[in-house]
């Protein structure tokens, strides 16, 4: 069993994997010279097909009816679950999931400027596990 401080240095590498992409769309509308839909995250265990896949899944089941800010981030957020999801599994620490899912979700809240409706909370937690259940399976 891995110590707490291990668990922290897994996660904080995956995060810092994630905090090093330098885009600003959603994955699905990104594109680099050798991928059409890409994270940009440099990570050798992630194919083309991964990144194609996982943008759209993202993109294709966010959920519908929020504003345009919740929208945004949301897509954001699902897809950091995802991508992070994805390399925690490929690094076999696919268990830590949980714990990364849940320190993105409040990194990006804190982003919002508006507050989904009750009622899209549901939808909204709903599409999280989906990101989270896909990039692990993904990696599998």
């Amino acid at each position: 069993m891995l110590d707490t401080h291990t668990n922290c240095n897994i996660i904080e590498k995956v995060h810092s994997l994630l905090l090093a992409s330098k885009r600003c769309m959603p994955a699905h509308f990104t594109s680099s010279a050798e991928r059409s839909q890409t994270f940009l995250i440099s990570y050798d265990d992630i194919t083309e097909n991964d990144e194609y896949e996982m943008a759209s899944q993202a993109w294709n089941n966010v959920p519908s009816g929020l504003s345009e800010t919740d929208t945004a981030i949301c897509l954001r957020t699902g897809e950091d679950i995802m991508v992070g999801c994805f390399i925690l599994t490929k690094m076999g620490h696919g268990v830590k999931s949980d714990k990364y899912r849940a320190e993105i979700e409040l990194i990006n809240s804190y982003e919002s400027n508006e507050i989904a409706k009750p009622s899209q909370v549901e939808s909204i937690i709903s599409y999280f596990d989906f990101c989270e259940n896909y990039g692990r399976k993904r990696a599998l």
